[in-house]
């Protein structure tokens, strides 16, 4: 838990379909983040696959992703999802700290880990 992975979404052919981040949440859940400008096109094509719409080795036609009977997809910007709803908002720069910082409560528990982040 605790993990992430930058990774890629590949069509059939290999090609880019758009990169992501993967957040592992617990042993089997987790979070993948997507650029919203490719988002309709990153839905559609993880649904295909998951509901075994689309050949995804076209070297090997009977190959699917493996777990697809159980995996649940959700959007978690859908206002449907009540308090489960989340969105990201990418913050960047010197003072991007400072300001995440500012907008934390002085009690908040995460505000010694966003302290003690380390720029790269």
């Amino acid at each position: 838990m605790g993990q992430s992975q930058y990774s890629y979404l590949l069509d059939q052919d290999g090609h880019v379909i758009d990169d992501v981040w993967i957040y592992r949440l617990e042993p089997e859940r987790y979070w993948m983040v997507v650029n919203s400008s490719n988002d309709d096109k990153d839905w559609a094509w993880i649904n295909a696959v998951r509901d075994r719409l689309v050949q995804i080795d076209p070297t090997r036609p009977w190959s699917h992703a493996l777990g697809t009977e159980t995996v649940v997809i959700r959007d978690m910007r859908d206002p449907s999802l009540g308090s489960d709803m989340r969105a990201q908002l990418a913050l960047q720069g010197p003072r991007s700290r400072d300001i995440l910082l500012a907008m934390m409560d002085e009690g908040d528990a995460l505000r010694e880990t966003v302290v003690e982040m380390k720029a790269e």
